[in-house]
């Protein structure tokens, strides 16, 4: 299991088309990957899951994957996340 924490440092948070393409990219993978927040965790392939969390500017998130390629899943969602300025790792 691999786990990365992040700042979300957007100002719009982790807005709805970033999540859509959190979620293309997970779904890419055979691991599971989970966002966790506010004490909650859901399936990173789950548009209304990520929605429903309501993330906003300086919370913080992190990404959880578990299975047979998660370093691979794991580098393209850092990636994702980084490229998109929606967040930095802490």
């Amino acid at each position: 299991m691999i786990q990365k924490k992040y700042e979300i440092i957007s100002e719009k948070g982790l807005h709805a088309k970033v999540a859509v393409e959190l979620v293309e990219e997970a779904a890419k993978y055979v691991c599971t990957v989970r966002l966790m927040t506010h004490g909650r965790m859901v399936d990173l392939q789950s548009i209304m899951g990520i929605m429903s969390l309501g993330i906003y500017k300086g919370e913080s998130i992190s990404i959880r994957c578990h299975g047979a390629d998660e370093e691979i899943a794991m580098e393209r969602i850092h990636k994702l996340i980084i490229e998109k300025m929606i967040g930095k790792e802490i």
